[in-house]
């Protein structure tokens, strides 16, 4: 029975990546968990704590292979808890050194530390890929930093800009992510190691040094105390994988946006044998786009059930800890298919340059009147100048007329600027201000970025 879109054929493709749904699989779970199972057992080997042959037998049965799957299910129908089948089994497997497994341990131990193994690898791919959609960002702000478009404020056309000013300010975003996700890592990627109630009472002053081997051998960080109750750590990476998916969606929309035919300004590849509607043969949907839109309004509600697991009881609260089994692998697998959703957009964006001529003049120059605005208030002050281009504006508008014919006839505007002085004030490329500029200037804090980041 499939309930998810991740468990379903018809869909799972499109909600994540092969890489993350083998991260986040049932075999990768559970070897995780006989993973932290094994580490354990050798550390405390190696101070004396249990026999060294029992640590060896420990870790050559911790393989998911020989596990009882089907035994697993029927445990879990019996004791209705996530852990104790799989370490019933696997005590079982390993014989008389089973009694040394999960020494001084409690569950939680074991399932934070094997989920933040999973959540270590799934991180090394959400960054690979975020870096890989900022350099197919920087690309885009490069091929087009001088390409003269609309810039739109409130639907409305507003002043020039140029497209790669567009793709620098999503550039400048992906620059923020990347310094968030990199500033989270070394909070997030910490081990758990505690005991019962998160004092180690069980092992006493030797649990220090038993998880200082562990978390070493496992290439995670020792945590100050317990975090058994605080998981903030987890949610702040959810936090950042929601402004992420924000800035995918943004992206997303906006070529869903412009390809309407009302724009045809960009449009999403449309590759070959590839069908828009199964009724309607001339459509050219913006799938990846739309897709794209989607993943990130389901990554934002992830983001809500992450802060659920934040207010907890007492010294444990299993109620937050079921929540993080349904959302983080989800949220995982999801950022990496808006990511690589996201990177073929950009990818095979196609921009049509005709339309970009075609809407800059549909006003009529109208777009211009800050810039006669700016020039006359020179000459009478900001606010009587407003006031008469305002009108002016108007009139052009109400008669469907060029913007420069209404110009002309005001004495007030006539009798200041020559034609050749108006019409300079009505082309595109001098009221761009420092759009290009903006652009040099995120390209070059790119390159000091990943720089840093190597």
């Amino acid at each position: 029975m499939a309930t998810s879109v991740l468990d379903n054929m018809l869909y799972k493709k499109g909600f994540t990546s092969e890489t993350m749904g083998n991260i986040f699989s049932e075999k990768n779970s559970i070897q995780k968990l006989l993973d932290v199972e094994a580490v354990l057992a050798r550390a405390q080997a190696k101070i004396g704590m249990i026999p060294v042959e029992a640590a060896e037998i420990i870790t050559e049965k911790a393989k998911y292979e020989i596990i009882d799957l089907a035994e697993l299910e029927r445990q879990y129908a019996v004791t209705s808890h996530p852990f104790i089948p799989l370490l019933k089994a696997f005590t079982k497997n390993c014989g008389n050194a089973g009694q040394y497994v999960h020494w001084g341990a409690t569950t939680q131990d074991i399932m934070d530390t094997a989920m933040i193994l999973q959540v270590k690898e799934a991180y090394n791919e959400i960054f690979e890929k975020l870096l890989e959609l900022n350099r197919s960002l920087v690309k885009m702000s490069k091929q087009h930093r001088d390409l003269i478009m609309m810039g739109r404020t409130n639907g409305q056309h507003a002043l020039p800009i140029t497209l790669g000013f567009k793709f620098a300010v999503w550039t400048a975003e992906t620059q923020r992510h990347i310094l968030r996700i990199t500033e989270c890592k070394d909070r997030l990627f910490v081990g758990q190691f505690s005991g019962a109630v998160g004092t180690l009472a069980s092992i006493g002053k030797q649990g220090i040094n038993v998880r200082q081997l562990m978390f070493q051998e496992l290439g995670l960080q020792e945590p100050v105390i317990t975090w058994n109750t605080s998981r903030d750590n987890l949610v702040e990476f959810a936090s950042v994988v929601g402004i992420m998916a924000s800035t995918m969606g943004k992206i997303g929309n906006e070529v869903y946006t412009l390809q309407k035919q009302e724009f045809s300004e960009l449009e999403d590849h449309i590759a070959a044998g590839s069908v828009g509607s199964s009724t309607m043969p001339h459509k050219r949907n913006p799938f990846e786009a739309l897709q794209i839109v989607s993943l990130s309004r389901l990554l934002r509600t992830v983001v809500f059930e992450a802060y659920e697991t934040l207010e907890n009881e007492h010294e444990r609260d299993p109620r937050s800890l079921s929540l993080e089994y349904d959302y983080i692998g989800r949220m995982c697998c999801m950022a990496a298919a808006a990511l690589d959703k996201t990177i073929r957009l950009v990818d095979n964006l196609v921009v049509n340059e005709k339309s970009f001529e075609r809407n800059m003049s549909l006003l009529q120059g109208l777009v211009y009147s800050e810039a006669v605005m700016m020039k006359l208030g020179e000459e009478i002050g900001r606010e009587n100048a407003h006031e008469l281009v305002h009108k002016l504006a108007m009139q052009a508008t109400e008669k469907s007329v060029p913007f420069k014919d209404v110009l002309l006839s005001s004495e007030v505007i006539s009798g200041r600027f020559t034609e050749d002085e108006i019409d300079e004030l009505l082309k595109p490329e001098n009221y761009l201000g420092l759009a290009q500029q903006f652009v040099d200037n995120v390209l070059s804090k790119n390159h000091d970025l990943l720089q840093d980041t190597q």
